[in-house]
């Protein structure tokens, strides 16, 4: 029987994607004939070869099924080809290697994309798309995809896909993503079959790619794709691969930025390595499926040359983080040292990292295990978690402080001291809020490395001290936290006046700790802490609504009808108005979106807040830019339509979205009614388009048309305004409110979309208003007019 079975190489596309750098990409054959011409493609070498299986062999991951290293391997055959038959029409990479006739075994063959980019690929995605081919009823085909990532010391993370049944399908398209700055199989989907990672890799230090493919050859014929050749051999094929942004939607700044001592009095244990570890909770709330991983967006290493660091997803929006400091053997921190060892993290929706650790090694040895006797705290140093809760996702309920509140945590409750958990107390806690205009203001181009005691700036700031049983934490008033205890800051604290957290803005917490430390002294030790506040990145409607956070009464229309559009999202809800809390993540309505924290306070990019109640004014939101050809016309008891725009970001075209609009017919201030036309009897909803869905747009801006609904106005509408709302949200609509409220939101708000709301005065198109129409609203009547009342008449009379 012939037997052809072989792990499939992926491409590296390097041009033509438009984005910042480090990113890239490549998409059409000139492309890939200019990287392989001028060398950025090449083939690997045999001493690489057998270093990347070296690696493979030493530092597999857990949790995957080993890769196949024991192969021989032969020197690759290079060439594009505009397409791979049948399989696939796009242009991409073959690589083929073997001769004819050779005995049958199991082969390897590899290629090398030197990267030559910038080399820092934190928070990068690689998108993929490969089709593994198997070759007809011989039983022949692909059985591994392997990528890996190499660093310039040589260090290689890598992960390999099984093909067929189970794993990738055969002959078929797949794009897998990985989230390269992460750890194990499910830092890509498909989930990996397998991981290696070298503990020495640093993402921060990229310089190629690395792709191989392993072949069981059994002789027989396997035609290689156009341009071809005639000589059966191993081969395979594949295509764009991008390197890009992650496809996290708009996260909040987390940082942790502690004085770390050297507190190993003896010269024989001096450390020269530091480690950290800690859980990270990030998740979209509205996605909870898709994975969103906290991001590494800077560091400090202060004496240390090298750093290190994985994050590992654990399930529901957990993530295992290590960073590793490191300098030779003999290079240590000696005794008596403070050094900054610190952090930034983008996170989703949550700002919370716990369970945090700290240690000593030597030479990547415990010191406790070198150490005679044992030190105090096993080589261990304090380092204290939070949970931050700025309430602006999930409103704090009633009686609970409104602008949020942080929770320091020490320790993950293991009564093992050896694990790190060391009796601590707070002897002093200050806090400070500054919008981000403030804080680049205050503490320059890099704010979050301005937090160390030597800083004169960060002494500068607005410090105000928090309370304990209403004195502030001092020397004489600490603040007690021995192992698996909490301390909950208030951010609207006890002084002469609140201290708002504004969407956007940021709390740095800074606390000074004592604690006995390795040497069997007392120690005193600062921290900071720098949390963003939910930046507000929302999209509410701008119609009147008169439950809104002032309580204030809110009319519209000449005759002051009370206004009750549902609009405000948090205060004076249920009904919650239609919040998007990431509106432009998916498709959204026009070409632009404003965004805001809610409809009538907080922060507001246009920036006025979309509605006043206080002096009654609404309609402010200046991105209502969805609807085409506004004013429309609203025959009285006829059907019609309208057009409107989406715009779908690149990357979101397979997703699926629902539009739904309501107008005001008898302007009555709400949504809710059915009207019936006296002549014909006929019922008119003010529901005017229900769950209109859309799929499959292409990426960029959309014109969609309505369905066919009636409308109706009370016959002189041309002095009588009303209205309008239109919606495209992720689901349908179910609105809230009991009964539940036309134009509402849910409880919980969407993800992605857009609200725009219209009040305008209808064009005129009744049979009494049909003279000298101006249907097409360019300000003239011509034939185009003539031409729109014949399309109207055809499409939507009976």
């Amino acid at each position: 029987m012939k037997k052809l079975s072989f792990p499939l190489v992926l491409i590296m596309l390097i041009s033509g994607f438009l984005c910042a750098e480090p990113y890239c990409s490549t998409q059409d054959a000139s492309d890939w004939q200019e990287a392989l011409d001028e060398g950025f493609i090449r083939g690997l070498t045999l001493p690489e070869w057998q270093e990347y299986m070296n690696q493979w062999q030493q530092y597999l991951g857990p949790g995957g099924i080993p890769y196949p290293v024991d192969t021989q391997f032969l020197q690759p055959e290079l060439y594009v080809a505009e397409n791979a038959g049948e399989m696939d029409e796009q242009p991409g990479l073959v690589m083929a290697w073997g001769e004819d006739g050779q005995p049958d075994g199991e082969y390897a063959s590899a290629w090398v994309y030197e990267y030559g980019v910038d080399p820092d690929l934190s928070g990068a995605v690689i998108q993929i798309t490969v089709v593994p081919p198997q070759y007809g009823p011989t039983g022949s085909q692909v059985n591994t995809v392997s990528f890996g990532i190499r660093d310039m010391n040589g260090a290689i993370r890598s992960w390999h896909w099984v093909c067929g049944p189970g794993g990738l399908p055969w002959n078929t398209p797949t794009t897998i993503t990985i989230n390269a700055w992460m750890t194990g199989p499910a830092a890509a989907s498909p989930a990996a079959s397998g991981f290696m990672n070298n503990p020495a890799f640093d993402i921060t230090k990229v310089i190629d790619f690395i792709v191989d493919e392993n072949a069981v050859w059994v002789g027989g014929p396997a035609a290689v794709p156009p341009p071809g050749q005639t000589v059966p051999k191993p081969w395979n094929y594949w295509y764009d691969l991008i390197v890009r942004p992650s496809d996290n939607p708009e996260g909040m700044t987390v940082g942790f930025n502690p004085e770390i001592h050297q507190d190993i009095e003896n010269p024989d244990l001096w450390p020269n390595d530091y480690h950290m570890e800690f859980v990270v909770e990030s998740y979209n709330p509205f996605n909870p499926s898709a994975a969103a991983p906290p991001i590494l967006l800077s560091h400090i290493d202060d004496m240390f040359m090298s750093f290190n660091y994985s994050i590992t997803p654990q399930g529901d929006g957990y993530y295992h983080v290590t960073m590793d400091w490191s300098n030779p053997v003999e290079d240590p921190i000696p005794y008596c040292t403070v050094i900054h060892l610190g952090f930034e993290l983008e996170v989703i929706n949550s700002n919370v990292i716990m369970e945090v650790k700290g240690w000593w090694t030597k030479d990547g040895v415990p010191v406790e295990d070198l150490a005679e006797p044992d030190l105090p705290n096993a080589g261990f140093t304090p380092l204290l978690g939070f949970r931050v809760e700025d309430g602006m996702i999930n409103p704090p309920p009633i009686g609970m402080p409104e602008f949020g509140y942080l929770t320091l945590r020490n320790g993950d409750g293991n009564p093992d001291t050896s694990q790190g958990e060391i009796p601590v107390e707070i002897v002093q806690l200050e806090l400070a809020v500054l919008s981000p205009e403030e804080l680049a203001n205050q503490l320059g181009d890099y704010p979050f490395g301005e937090l160390n005691a030597s800083s004169p700036l960060q002494q500068e700031l607005p410090w105000m001290p928090v309370l304990q049983d209403g004195m502030p934490v001092e020397e004489n008033n600490p603040v007690n936290m021995p192992p698996d205890s909490f301390f909950d800051v208030f951010f609207d604290i006890d002084l002469s006046e609140p201290t708002p957290i504004d969407a956007g803005d940021f709390v740095i917490i800074r606390e000074k700790v004592r604690f006995m430390n390795n040497n069997n002294m007392v120690d005193e030790r600062w921290s900071w802490h720098l949390h963003e506040a939910d930046n507000g990145e929302c999209d509410l409607g701008d119609a009147p609504d008169d439950t809104n956070s002032a309580f204030a009464p809110m009319v519209t229309y000449p005759a002051a009808v009370p206004a009750k559009f549902p609009t405000t999202y948090q205060n004076g809800s249920p009904p919650f108005g239609p919040i998007h809390f990431w509106p432009a993540s998916g498709p959204y309505l026009g070409t632009g979106v404003t965004l805001e924290w809610d409809a009538d306070f907080g922060s507001d990019e246009d920036p006025t807040n979309n509605i006043i109640p206080a002096s009654n004014a609404a309609d402010k939101d200046f991105a209502d830019d969805g609807i085409v050809g506004m004013p429309l016309s609203m025959p009285k008891c006829e059907n019609t339509s309208f057009d409107y725009r989406v715009t779908v970001p690149a990357g979101a075209e397979g997703i699926t979205a629902y539009v739904n609009a309501w107008a005001d017919f008898n302007r009555d201030g709400d949504w809710d009614d059915i009207i019936v036309c006296a002549d014909s009897g006929q019922q008119v909803s003010e529901w005017i388009v229900q769950d209109q869905q859309l799929a499959n747009l292409s990426a960029g801006v959309n014109t969609i048309t309505t369905p066919p609904f009636y409308s109706w106005h009370p016959g002189s509408a041309d002095e009588e305004p009303m209205w309008l709302r239109i919606t495209i949200a992720p689901t349908a609509f179910t609105g809230s409110g009991d009964p539940v409220a036309a134009g509402s939101g849910p409880a919980g708000g969407y993800s992605y979309g857009e609200t725009e709301d219209y009040i305008f005065v209808p064009v005129a198109t009744s049979e009494d208003t049909c003279d000298c129409a101006d249907l097409t609203g360019d300000g003239f009547v011509d034939l185009s007019d003539l031409a729109c009342m014949a399309s109207q008449w055809l499409t939507n009379c009976p």
